[in-house]
């Protein structure tokens, strides 16, 4: 089997990018034949005014050029099925051109953006263009996927034949499970990018009330963003440069060794995280998460059981479950376990690549 996949940027930023080159991994693996094609390397900056009109016109107009290029890669390739992941930058020429081509597609969402205004209705302009915009991606896909229920109870209304479930994964191999390497029992950790939507700011907050009953404790933020400077002064303003942490983008070894050397692990998102996949990778490890209730994260952080959850923007609520994780450590190995467990059988690598290839297969056969 020949199989396009397609993102909007090569770079590495989130879980959809990490998530689409583990698939196309495991693909080749088995035997297939993947091509990745973007148009951009990082992402488009939406902070100015006229990018984010660029953004918005650029998912809604046909541009022959965008859609002559990928015109032309599929004539080249011949994929038997197109893998489309975040299409938000010039969603209506690659659809246009997928339909012209006749190939089977699937689109995995990746996040809330477009489907927001699904589920969340309201008469503004924007919210009908992201509207527009879902739709010509429903239109030329077979198959939607999501990586939570949840999603796909919410969205069934749309059609509901057209989504189904293709659970996200972490390489159990590659991430170690070793709970008992802490090193550090009073360093927590956040990993993801820096920006105001990740919690960043409602973490440092929770750090600092933590602090006053906890005056070991460190925390260390890994990776970085375009609110890494402003992270920085606030830092300084609070006091906490000897306590706080940045370690800016490092190699998946050293994220893996700051991981292992620490007691908890936060997923402190204050939008809806459609799942996290950064929980999971703290959880095969063998750190217990502690999460903004958001999104779907609720699938695989299950209150008590593999993880703990917390209401969203609310620091002080955080501060007192990282408190009771520190007090309790083996409250933190009983949930580390189980999530474990969970993660070997809801979210391996084998089950995520076998209903890949099956949703592919039954795409082509349609």
């Amino acid at each position: 089997m020949k199989i396009l996949v397609y993102n909007d940027i090569s770079c590495h930023v989130g879980g959809a990018e990490t998530f689409a080159y583990k698939l196309m991994e495991g693909a080749n693996k088995q035997g297939h034949k993947t091509r990745f094609f973007s148009f951009h390397s990082k992402p488009l900056s939406r902070k100015k005014f006229h990018n984010k009109v660029y953004y918005v016109a650029c998912n809604q107009i046909k541009y022959p050029r965008i859609q002559g290029a990928f015109t032309r890669l599929l004539k080249e390739f011949k994929p038997d099925v197109i893998h489309c992941h975040n299409n938000y930058y010039y969603t209506s020429s690659i659809c246009d051109a997928i339909l012209k081509s006749g190939i089977p597609s699937v689109a995995t969402i990746h996040d809330y953006d477009l489907i927001s205004p699904f589920l969340h209705p309201s008469s503004s302009p924007l919210q009908e263009l992201k509207r527009r915009q879902f739709r010509q991606i429903m239109r030329a896909s077979f198959r939607i996927t999501s990586p939570t229920h949840k999603l796909i109870r919410e969205l069934s209304f749309l059609d509901k034949e057209k989504f189904s479930y293709l659970p996200l994964y972490v390489d159990l191999d590659s991430w170690n499970f070793h709970p008992e390497t802490c090193k550090n029992p009073a360093q927590i950790t956040f990993l993801g990018r820096l920006i105001q939507d990740k919690g960043i700011f409602i973490l440092l907050e929770a750090f600092r009330l933590l602090l006053k009953g906890h005056p070991d404790c460190r925390l260390c933020y890994i990776g970085s963003g375009h609110q890494e400077e402003k992270l920085r002064k606030q830092i300084r303003a609070y006091g906490l440069e000897n306590q706080v942490r940045l370690s800016g983008y490092i190699s998946l070894g050293k994220v893996q060794e700051i991981m292992r050397n620490s007691r908890l692990h936060v997923l402190s998102s204050t939008y809806e995280e459609l799942f996290g996949l950064v929980g999971i990778e703290a959880q095969a490890i063998g750190l217990p998460v502690l999460a903004a209730d958001v999104g779907g994260v609720s699938e695989w952080c299950k209150e008590g059981e593999t993880g703990y959850l917390y209401e969203a923007q609310n620091p002080r609520m955080l501060a007192e479950k990282m408190a009771y994780l520190i007090q309790h450590p083996l409250e933190g190995k009983r949930i580390a376990g189980n999530a474990y467990e969970q993660l070997k059988k809801e979210y391996s690598k084998e089950r995520s690549i076998q209903l890949l290839l099956s949703t592919y297969q039954k795409s082509i056969e349609a």
